[in-house]
């Protein structure tokens, strides 16, 4: 099976006519992967290809044992910041690179109750923040060199 679908790919890699019209919501990446999929025998019959944007694209992959990676979800920075904003007591009035009304122990207490995940987040979205909280937020972190 994986040979079939590599030579799959090489021979739509040489002739990119073989594929159908990329559009956003009808032959997106998913609707592509599907198609070579199906080319070479793989059943599609699932929401996960199916369904006009890919959202479970990746329970598809998965379910079909197709990648052993764990689904990779992208934050809502909404929900993040107001997180944040709960945990560090900050009034909605007050914008969140606002530094000055963090209080003393603020990177402790996000440490202790955001997710590795939500504390990236932070680092790469708040990227105007001090050195000295952003070098202390991200201390230790898995993958990360500090």
């Amino acid at each position: 099976m994986i040979n079939a679908l590599i030579d799959e790919l090489v021979k739509v890699s040489k002739d990119v006519s073989l594929l159908d019209t990329y559009t956003f919501l009808n032959r997106n990446c998913a609707g592509i992967l599907a198609q070579l999929f199906l080319n070479i025998g793989i059943s599609t019959k699932s929401k996960g290809l199916n369904s006009r944007v890919p959202v479970l694209f990746d329970n598809w992959l998965s379910g079909s044992l197709l990648t052993p990676y764990k689904s990779i979800r992208s934050l809502f920075p909404q929900g993040v910041f107001h997180s944040v904003r709960k945990l560090l007591n900050l009034n909605k009035s007050i914008s969140i690179n606002d530094y000055s009304q963090w209080p003393n122990n603020s990177v402790a207490q996000l440490r202790d109750k955001l997710t590795n995940t939500e504390i990236l987040f932070l680092y790469r979205e708040l990227w105007d923040m001090p050195v000295s909280l952003s070098d202390e937020l991200i201390k230790g972190m898995p993958f990360i060199g500090g």
